[in-house]
């Protein structure tokens, strides 16, 4: 059983399906360095991260050449 709260669990899912990210806590998909781990895996993850983060243009810079 996967602890949706648990960085470490919830990117091992995303090396499956991307869409797994919905399924994470709040705290996770806002966190940005979590973030940026999870899209690494899977760019499909990005969809679920908090909208903080993909309206803030720095991050974008960072993610956008795995999206």
């Amino acid at each position: 059983m996967t602890d949706w709260n648990n960085k470490e669990e919830v990117l091992k899912e995303l090396e499956y399906e991307g869409y797994y990210l919905e399924y994470a806590s709040e705290e996770l998909k806002s966190d940005r360095e979590f973030i940026l781990s999870a899209v690494k895996k899977n760019g499909s993850a990005f969809e679920y991260a908090d909208d903080s983060l993909k309206n803030d243009p720095e991050f974008m810079k960072e993610v956008d050449e795995y999206l």
